[in-house]
């Protein structure tokens, strides 16, 4: 949904903090959205621009499966960001459209199993122990990224494929 597409004034742009929310409380400010509607405009806790945020579980399903909203368009593009410094990887899985996507997801797919995670679960920690051990021994300024949110996942991710 576009300007030039909705019918009528667009809604409003609704600021949707950042909340310290504890354990598995729900998020009032997501609450008061859901109940207003099933679509809306809000303001993302970074403050860079606004997004369409769809609560319905159909709606969500719908624009999930509807090739219009394509993850791999906004590789190039100056999109609104749940977070500033968000920098998307070309080929990534999540930044994939069908049908690259889900040849590459049900190629990995019988690896991610609850037994899978279970398996690995230890060895996960250990290798999170050791990244973040060394982050610390270096000091500042460190890049979080670099030392732990890249190759973490990815250790985890070969772990469970066995390679």
């Amino acid at each position: 949904m576009t300007e030039k597409t909705m019918p009528g004034p667009l809604p409003p742009v609704r600021h949707w903090p950042a909340l310290d929310l504890k354990g598995v409380d729900f998020d009032p400010v997501l609450t008061e959205l859901m109940r207003e509607g099933p679509v809306t405009r809000i303001q993302l806790p970074n403050g860079e621009g606004w997004a369409w945020l769809v609560t319905r579980h159909d709606d969500v399903r719908m624009v999930a499966n509807d090739p219009r909203f394509s993850r791999e368009a906004v590789m190039d593009q100056s999109v609104t960001r749940l977070a500033p410094h968000f920098i998307p990887v070309r080929g990534a899985v999540g930044f994939l459209d069908p049908p690259d996507h889900t040849r590459l997801r049900r190629s990995v797919a019988a690896a991610f199993t609850a037994r899978g995670v279970e398996r690995v679960r230890d060895k996960a920690r250990r290798t999170l122990d050791v990244m973040v051990d060394e982050l610390l021994r270096i000091g500042p300024p460190a890049d979080l990224t670099e030392a732990v949110l890249t190759p973490f996942p990815i250790a985890v991710i070969c772990e469970l494929m066995g390679v």
